[in-house]
């Protein structure tokens, strides 16, 4: 399948292949993410979850991993581009452009899928 004939259902296809091999829960990506914030969030995410003595749900431990990087609370390195894709760079005259990981290119492409408990 091409990449402008995709229709999301390859990642479907995938997490449903990690499920049936025993993985409980999968999250997984809708599309090509920069490895620093991706590096970011899920060490943020495990912190969380793993971190809460089963208290803290796998779905709360992504929520707020993503509002982390959302609200700005997470933010790049000086210097450091990361690896994979990036979003367009602001322009400094526009208005009301997130900056750091605030786009949602950097937090929203990441979904839960089986047991979110």
């Amino acid at each position: 399948m091409s990449g402008s004939a995709s229709n999301g259902r390859e990642v479907d296809g995938l997490g449903t292949t990690a499920q049936l091999k025993g993985a409980k829960a999968v999250i997984s990506s809708l599309w090509e993410v920069n490895d620093a914030s991706t590096g970011e969030l899920m060490a943020d995410f495990y912190k969380r979850w793993a971190g809460g003595a089963g208290k803290v749900m796998k779905v709360e431990a992504l929520r707020q991993a993503q509002l982390d990087l959302l609200e700005g609370r997470v933010t790049p390195e000086s210097g450091s581009s990361g690896r994979g894709v990036s979003a367009v760079e602001n322009d400094s005259t526009a208005q009301n452009i997130p900056t750091g990981y605030a786009q949602p290119y950097y937090w929203a492409p990441f979904v839960l899928m089986g047991n979110w408990k």
